[in-house]
């Protein structure tokens, strides 16, 4: 390949991965787990409940385990059928089925006509005991 073709390349990838990063930008005020809070896991079994969740601009679920510990998901990008959902299911990415942080699972949703929609997630948190006393009601899982 020639080095203009090469070039060429280059800077539509560049172009693209700025593009990209542009359209997952987190919502600053969500610390994740991977960041400067303490690392907190669970395994994919322990989710009992769930509920949708506005996290800043972004989309998210609540997840409730069976400790009543609640963690809050940030998807990359939005998931509309997570909103309507009849049933959810997290799908690992990993060796292991526990989650520590977005990349390491997947929220496929299934909604009334038996479709599904896999979500992307990009942030993972637990959230405080007073975190959870503060969701609105409908946001409770």
């Amino acid at each position: 390949m020639s080095s203009l073709l090469k070039r060429g390349a280059f800077i539509a990838g560049a172009g693209a991965l700025v593009v990209l990063s542009g359209a997952a930008a987190p919502d600053e005020g969500f610390v994740r787990n991977t960041e400067t809070s303490p690392k907190t896991c669970f395994h994919i079994r322990d989710v009992e409940g769930y509920s949708p969740a506005k996290i800043g601009d972004r989309e998210g679920v609540n997840l409730r385990l069976k400790n009543n510990d609640v963690f809050q998901v940030e998807f990359i990008e939005p998931c509309e059928d997570a909103k309507l959902a009849v049933h959810i299911k997290l799908q690992s990415n990993s060796v292991t089925d526990y989650v520590c942080s977005g990349g390491d699972t997947t929220l496929v949703v299934k909604n009334e006509s038996g479709t599904s929609q896999t979500c992307h997630i990009s942030g993972l948190r637990k959230l405080t005991k007073a975190q959870i006393t503060a969701l609105q009601e409908n946001e409770k899982p």
